[in-house]
């Protein structure tokens, strides 16, 4: 193993890597606070045709918009900080070896975050809102709250990059001998229900519709998650899946 550490030693590697993941962060609201209504423009492409015009009701709302437009935009900014920050926490568990695979878990945990965010902004997003929208009819007017809408898009961006990142976890657990495409193949029926959970958990709206829109490329992801797996490491071996496997 590289490092063994204590306990203890793992809470304060991991307060310090929270705090170097929030000061970056900090840096980026900061950076891009003045360009949230330019952002906040764009963050409106899902909806145009659906709603036309936002509101808002309390003073301090218009701020309260603009900050949680910064805050994505500071965390997307802020990614390969972050996804660095998370190798960096994770490393004292791993071999030497296993630390060549530190480029290419920065790269593409950060593509895949951001495929993610792209995959929700462009398909579910405006899928969702023209549902949910029109379920109103006629007999109820949408009003929508400039508040109500960024804290829905923002909540599901996220989720979608969270969701992206399957196939980035089955790489570096099946090299690290905690995973195998075997395992993962012998375990798709509870892998169907646990993905139908995590979608009516991660999605923003309780209804149906929405939690498909985020099931669906969870099974997808599922399916690339087994492939990488298996060029991962084609030579299923490893112990302790196996019997992770057979229980």
């Amino acid at each position: 193993m590289y490092k063994e550490m204590s306990l203890w030693e793992h809470i304060v590697e991991l307060r310090y890597r929270l705090i170097v993941c929030l000061i970056f962060v900090g840096i980026g609201i900061v950076v891009s606070f003045p360009f949230s209504k330019d952002v906040f423009g764009f963050l409106e492409l899902p909806c145009k045709g659906i709603i036309h015009n936002f509101v808002f009701f309390s003073p301090q709302d218009a701020f309260l918009v603009y900050l949680r437009i910064s805050i994505l935009t500071g965390l997307v900014i802020s990614l390969p900080v972050i996804m660095f920050q998370v190798w960096e926490f994770i490393a004292p568990a791993m071999e030497r070896k296993t630390q060549k695979y530190i480029v290419i878990f920065v790269l593409f945990a950060t593509l895949l975050f951001l495929a993610g965010m792209a995959f929700i902004f462009l398909l579910v997003l405006p899928a969702g809102l023209k549902f949910l929208l029109l379920l109103g009819g006629t007999q109820l007017t949408p009003m929508i709250s400039a508040a109500s809408y960024i804290s829905f898009v923002v909540g599901t961006l996220i989720a979608g990059g969270i969701i992206f990142q399957m196939p980035v976890l089955s790489f570096f657990l099946t090299k690290f001998g905690m995973l195998n495409w075997k395992f993962l193949t012998g375990k798709i029926r509870y892998a169907i229900v646990g993905i139908f959970i995590v979608a009516a958990i991660l999605a923003p709206s309780p209804d149906m519709f929405s939690m498909f829109m985020m099931a669906i490329p969870m099974f997808f992801l599922y399916g690339v998650s087994l492939l990488v797996s298996f060029i991962a490491n084609p030579k299923s071996g490893n112990t302790n899946v196996e019997i992770l496997q057979n229980t």
